[in-house]
């Protein structure tokens, strides 16, 4: 007499007790491995954290806001920006100038990052994020250089006219 083919099924009286404790090894190594990638993953999470409290001087800037422009009055002057930058699916354009942009972390949710421009001259910067634009002007005075910071804090541009770098250690620079 022939055996029906179900009774080849795996079912738990069917395995045996070595096979059992190298499943439950595996399930074990799988749940550690992953405690420590994430582990890791905090310990770089909190050192990008303490990097942005240190250097929150350089882009939590006090300052005027900067002069928005419509876009309505952006085309109809005609303004060049030769110069861009993109960080994060961010892109700004600027007029004149040199650039410096970073990427800030708040806290240990990755989503909350978010990054911040530095300028020395823009005179006019155009910030693209989001599918949306926003415009601003600052001063078209010859020979008189406004910088200005930018940041995007929750993904909503905030311009100020001033601009902070680091400050060299005490006793100069080593």
């Amino acid at each position: 007499m022939t055996r029906p083919v179900t009774d080849f099924a795996v079912s738990p009286k069917n395995i045996g007790l070595a096979q059992r404790v190298g499943v439950a090894l595996f399930v074990i190594c799988v749940a550690g491995a992953s405690l420590v990638a994430f582990g890791n993953y905090l310990v770089g999470r909190n050192a990008l954290v303490e990097a942005s409290k240190a250097t929150r001087g350089t882009w939590a800037v006090a300052g005027r806001a900067c002069p928005s422009l419509t876009s309505v009055a952006f085309r109809a002057a005609r303004f060049t920006l030769p110069k861009a930058v993109e960080i994060w699916n961010v892109r700004i354009d600027h007029r004149f100038g040199d650039a410096d942009c970073f990427m800030v972390s708040p806290n240990l949710w990755e989503g909350d990052d978010f990054p911040a421009c530095r300028f020395t001259n823009p005179e006019v910067i155009r910030v693209i994020a989001n599918h949306s634009e926003t415009y601003y002007r600052l001063g078209m005075t010859p020979g008189y250089a406004i910088p200005a910071t930018v940041t995007l804090p929750h993904g909503r541009p905030r311009c100020v006219e001033a601009v902070r770098y680091p400050q060299p250690p005490a006793g100069g620079p080593q």
